[in-house]
């Protein structure tokens, strides 16, 4: 990806978001396959197999969305869930290789904690609860 429209989509997301619903202020959004969804509504809670894999769900603030989306969901249907950080404290840390740190949950991600769930389509665009 052209690093120029990197920087456009993350100026772009940070400005979209700082008006809306869900700031960085303590939001954790995580990108659910829609293929998985059913799985998670029956379990009642969140455990992809990165959990496994890598001790960890890979998550982001509301600001890294569209660059997470893009690179890890792009041309599949998701389910944003929408959490806080007081309701995951105990799981969550603020983790990265640079000065970019994204939230990573060293656990299930319980449906009891997530605030919103929203349905996006392929080809990733801000759900209008990230607009200004």
């Amino acid at each position: 990806m052209n690093i120029i429209l990197l920087l456009l989509m993350t100026i772009f997301s940070t400005l979209a978001l700082a008006k809306g619903k869900y700031s960085d202020e303590g939001y954790i959004v995580c990108g659910v396959p829609m293929d998985q969804w059913k799985v998670t509504e029956a379990q009642g809670y969140y455990s992809p197999e990165s959990l496994q894999a890598e001790g960890f769900i890979h998550c982001s603030k509301p600001s890294q969305i569209y660059y997470v989306m893009n690179h890890y969901f792009d041309g599949k249907a998701y389910i944003l869930l929408v959490t806080h950080f007081s309701k995951v404290q105990k799981i969550v840390k603020y983790e990265g290789l640079t000065e970019e740190k994204y939230p990573h949950l060293y656990g299930k991600l319980k449906l009891e904690n997530v605030l919103s769930v929203i349905k996006n389509e392929p080809h990733y665009h801000l759900p209008e609860v990230f607009k200004p």
